[in-house]
């Protein structure tokens, strides 16, 4: 935004602008570190704890709303920019920065994650064509990694140890791992007894604005897939999907998360 002028003309006829504001904006820079934060999803927005008054990400749907015909779902950053007046008060903007789509294949939902993935938008991401599969024998678990040529990716053929994430079922619940093996995130459990469920995701080490970013939209994937696997979208596609919403619905409780 342009700084704001004082148009009152000086004695000698000229224009007096007024000192512009000053500016405090949230860098975009994919390597700055970020610290440990819990994220909780509320509908379309994701909020990082205790601060549920500005938003950090925001999909362009509701995940645990879609039905067959959804097959993207747009994953944006929140971006905000503190304006300070020459009175000291502050103004805030915020921009929506578009950075993966949330995509999955016009097929019915199996319990192959490939089938869904991530699309980037923006040179600041962990890659293109991200997908969650199986780790190789003896591994447990799914690996977040670069979709190869021969999985319908660009990646050509990756070497099995290469990967971002690796999403396990430690003792019942779910956790992700970097590469190197260390512990950096927890998928909370939903809380009993609520009217709808809630879905946490806890960092618990500090990662890279980029790596960050790709584990959210990875866990907003994981979430989209879980939801397509409970609520039986299957081959029959949309008549199936017609019938299951047209029942009561009894709340959407997801196990180990």
């Amino acid at each position: 935004m342009p700084p704001d002028f004082d148009d009152a003309a000086s004695p000698g006829g000229h224009v007096v602008d007024e000192e512009p504001p000053s500016y405090q904006e949230q860098r975009d820079d994919p390597e700055e570190i970020m610290q440990p934060a819990s994220f909780v999803m509320h509908g379309r927005f994701i909020y990082a704890l205790p601060n549920e008054s500005s938003p950090l990400y925001e999909l362009s749907r509701v995940i645990h709303a879609q039905g067959a015909a959804t097959t993207n779902i747009e994953f944006h950053r929140l971006e905000y920019r503190v304006r300070t007046h020459r009175d000291g008060t502050p103004d805030v903007s915020q921009r929506a920065k578009h950075i993966y789509n949330i995509s999955r294949n016009p097929v019915l939902f199996t319990d192959d994650y490939r089938i869904c993935n991530l699309h980037s938008v923006s040179r600041k991401t962990l890659g293109h064509h991200l997908i969650l599969k199986k780790s190789p024998f003896p591994h447990s678990g799914y690996r977040a990694t670069i979709a190869s040529s021969e999985e319908g990716g660009t990646g050509g053929k990756r070497p099995r140890s290469q990967y971002f994430f690796w999403l396990k079922n430690v003792k019942g619940a779910y956790k992700w791992f970097d590469q190197s093996g260390k512990y950096v995130a927890n998928q909370a459990e939903t809380k009993e007894g609520q009217e709808q469920a809630e879905y946490r995701l806890m960092v618990v080490e500090p990662l890279t604005r980029r790596m960050r970013d790709g584990l959210v939209a990875l866990w907003c994937l994981w979430l989209w897939h879980q939801h397509g696997i409970h609520t039986k979208v299957k081959k029959d596609g949309w008549q199936e999907f017609k019938r299951i919403v047209e029942q009561p619905r009894p709340e959407i409780k997801f196990k180990n998360l």
